[in-house]
């Protein structure tokens, strides 16, 4: 029997059967215009919220967390390849459940073992090299200084990124970033300063708290890029693969030197009974795991100054919790002066970030939000 053009069946697939199945199945939608919905816009900022707190928390107690473990075991380069060495093990670990668990996925994702495994080890060398450096400058840089000033000599790190960023992604500065690049700078060597003039404040000791951050800033932006070229190849490819190629390769980079330079004194140091140095080891193994898997993931879905963002507000809590804990906290006047203006420069440009972010997502974000 024909239908009518009101009796026409409409295929399911289309776009016009999706609207009215949806519209039917919501109560009272004949007598209501307006729905609202949770758009894709707001899972978004949502699940960047969440991975942004906890990218946060790992980034608070990573210093800290190193710096007591260097009070138990003073081997800063033995202490790198056995955390970076059990990481690569951790996440090569969730890598196979991953791919075992979606082996019969009708969409094919990305394996880490494919025609392309070379390729991707050869262009991940130079993250490598740098993540390499920040681990061992960072980790040598605690063992000659407080965690106070390790902290805030670190502030540095957002002055590397947004020079790499306007050399390598050609992305210039606002005028608020300029002046928190001034402050940053300008505290950086009033603490340098006052560091100097203490006994054991040789420069040395300073030049190797300020490599670390320039490292980490040029690791920053170089792997936005690498992700990019990763993408045009490979665009499953996830950041846990990503992480397990970097950390695999800054351990092979790293075991020579460690083994050389510090020899086999730290295992004797487990044989002789010290076990709370073992705990802290293991446990930085994980803490290390999932920091460096939110980085690669937030360096992924953000601009690379905006992942500045949350490594520049992890200051102010780590800053106060190493005057709590650590109770080395330098109250001579120039100290003072420079961790103010560290702290205002960091504001600063937590302040320019918040605002371009919120100003070029809200009128998308209100057009999203109702559904007519």
């Amino acid at each position: 029997m024909a239908l009518g053009e009101k009796d026409r069946l409409i295929p399911p697939t289309s776009p016009d059967s999706f609207k009215a199945s949806s519209e039917s199945a919501l109560p009272g939608s004949n007598d209501k215009k307006k729905r609202y919905f949770i758009s894709d816009t707001n899972l978004d900022t949502w699940l960047t919220v969440s991975i942004s707190l906890i990218y946060l928390c790992a980034s608070v107690a990573l210093p800290l967390y190193n710096k007591e473990l260097l009070s138990f075991f003073p081997y800063p380069l033995t202490a790198v390849i056995i955390q970076v060495g059990g990481t690569t093990v951790v996440l090569a670990i969730f890598s196979i459940v991953r791919t075992s668990l979606h082996k019969q996925d009708l969409v094919p994702k990305s394996r880490l073992f494919n025609h392309l495994f070379f390729w991707k080890c050869m262009i991940m060398i130079p993250a490598a090299i740098c993540y390499a450096a920040v681990m061992v400058l960072t980790n040598v840089g605690l063992l000659y200084v407080s965690v106070n000033v390790h902290v805030l000599l670190h502030a540095t790190y957002i002055i590397w990124v947004v020079v790499f960023a306007m050399i390598m992604q050609r992305e210039l500065p606002s005028p608020l970033v300029s002046v928190s690049m001034f402050l940053l700078l300008s505290g950086t060597i009033l603490i340098s300063y006052q560091l100097h003039s203490t006994p054991t404040g040789q420069w040395w000791k300073i030049l190797i708290n300020l490599a670390s951050p320039m490292f980490e800033g040029l690791l920053i932006v170089i792997l936005k890029r690498i992700i990019g070229v990763l993408r045009t190849k490979e665009p499953s490819i996830r950041p846990l693969e990503i992480t397990l190629i970097k950390m695999g390769e800054a351990f092979l980079i790293l075991i020579v030197p460690a083994i050389c330079i510090e020899g086999t004194r730290p295992w004797s140091q487990f044989n002789s009974g010290q076990g709370l140095a073992g705990v802290l080891v293991t446990a930085g193994i994980f803490v290390t795991s999932l920091y460096q898997t939110l980085t690669v993931l937030f360096i992924d879905v953000a601009r690379t100054t905006t992942v500045g963002v949350i490594t520049q507000i992890q200051i102010i809590p780590q800053t106060f919790l190493s005057i709590v804990l650590f109770k080395n906290f330098d109250f001579s006047p120039m100290h003072i002066a420079g961790t103010v203006v560290t702290i205002t420069g960091v504001l600063v440009f937590v302040f320019d970030r918040y605002w371009e972010i919120n100003r070029k997502n809200k009128p998308r974000d209100s057009k999203m939000n109702i559904i007519n």
